[in-house]
Order: structure tokens, then sequence, then C-alpha cells
């Protein structure tokens, strides 16, 4: 497929798998009504940092398999505040999450893996998007501490952060969110126990905290603690690999 680029005359006929290069125009994100479907390009960066006074309508903006080396545009949350679907993964993005991103309340599918990004989860978005369902970090840079607003996020079905750079503890939040179905922590630098309220998480159905420096007892009974093989905990410290062992 010869690679096409876009000139300030071309229509608004915006389709994903298209072989496009070069920047991305800036008229593109509103001349569209509700959906840019960018991804499968050849894009180069960096992104095109938007007008904040600019207000456009987009719900689905998918720029992911891309190539925008620097950071994510910041004003995001002023020029789409009802975007709902934000998929940005495997596209070279650097540097960090901007916070300003938490204002974006009613995001559902957010996923920015697969980047070059690092710093701190930032506590706003789990305080504030929390219509969120499906919410992927992983395979980045990440460090600091899982927020502990991440409970708030109720209806959040799916979340993965693996594998980060993450540090402390399991955050006990986890277990208000009675839909969470798939919880992959795996990969990162988390201590201490897992928190003996995940218990109450029956509708998880997968759940892995492999490679992690974890301890402690483990809440054995319930599910998904039940169903737990060795490639779920795996490479913890052999203190916790004994208890598991003896339970089994």
């Amino acid at each position: 497929m010869v690679a096409k680029e876009f000139q300030a005359s071309s229509p608004p006929n915006i389709t994903s798998k298209n072989s496009h290069v070069g920047s991305i125009p800036t008229w593109l994100f509103f001349n569209v009504s509700s959906i840019l479907s960018l991804n499968n390009n050849n894009f180069t960066g960096p992104f095109p940092q938007l007008d904040g006074n600019r207000i456009g309508l987009l719900a689905s903006l998918d720029i992911f398999k891309n190539f925008f080396y620097g950071p994510f545009p910041t004003n995001l949350h002023r020029n789409f505040a009802n975007l709902v679907t934000f998929l940005a993964y495997n596209a070279y993005f650097e540097g960090l999450i901007p916070p300003s991103y938490g204002e974006m309340d009613q995001l559902q599918h957010f996923d920015l893996s697969d980047n070059f990004l690092h710093g701190e989860i930032p506590y706003s978005l789990a305080r504030n998007a929390t219509r969120l369902e499906y919410l992927d970090l992983s395979n980045d840079s990440l460090q600091g501490q899982i927020p502990l607003e991440i409970g708030d996020l109720r209806y959040l079905q799916s979340l993965n952060m693996s594998p980060n750079l993450l540090t402390g503890h399991i955050p006990a939040s986890l277990a208000n969110m009675f839909v969470l179905e798939n919880l992959d922590l795996s990969h990162n630098k988390l201590a201490r126990k897992i928190p003996p309220e995940m218990m109450q998480s029956i509708s998880l159905s997968t759940f892995t905290v492999a490679f992690n420096i974890l301890s402690g007892k483990v809440p054995w009974k319930g599910l998904p603690f039940e169903a737990l093989d060795e490639s779920s905990y795996e490479g913890n410290t052999r203190h916790w690999r004994t208890i598991i062992n003896k339970l089994q």
C-alpha cells in the first residue's frame, strides 16, 4: 500500500490501517462528529497539542499503533469532555500520564499500554474517572504506588498494570470493585501481603500477582484464590511460596 500524507484540503474521511504518514493535522479532530479512528497507520509525532479553547464532539479516539514520539497532549480533557473511549497503546508515547486525564469523567475504555511512560499513576484518574470499565496501563515503566483511590472505580471490569515498576502494597480498596473480572498486577515490585479484603472479590475470574516480592499469609479461601495455579504467584518470596504449597 502506498503511503499517504494528509493535505490541508483533504476531506474528513479518515480510516485506520490506511498507511498515512507524517503528523496529524489539527483540523481532523474538529471535523468528525463522534468517532476518529487513526490506528495502524504511520503517523509520527509529536502528537499535536490542541487549542484548549476548541471544543470537539469526539466520543471515541483511537490512535494506537502509530509512532508519536513525545508526550501525550494535555488538553484533551478540555477539547473532548465527552470522550468515552481513548485507545493509545503501542503508539510510542513518552513521559508522564497527564493528571488532567482524570478530568475526563465520561471515560469507560482507557488503554495507554505498550508505550514509554514513567512517573506515577495520577490519583486524579482513579478519583474522578469513575465510569471506567477497562483500564490498561501495562508494559510501561510506571513507578510509585497504586493509588488508594483505585477502589472508587466501581464499574471497572478489567485492570492491567503489568509489567511496570510499581512499589508499595496492593490496596485493600481493590475489594470495592464488585464487578472486577480481570486483575493483573504481575511483574512489579509490590510487597507485603495480599489484603484479606480481596476474599470479597467474588467476580474475579483471573488474578495474577506473579513476580513481585509479596509475603505473608494468602487469603486462600474463596475465589479466585482457590483457582490459583503456579503461574499466578510464581516469582515471589520463598516464604510465600512455602505457605501456598502447604495449602495445596
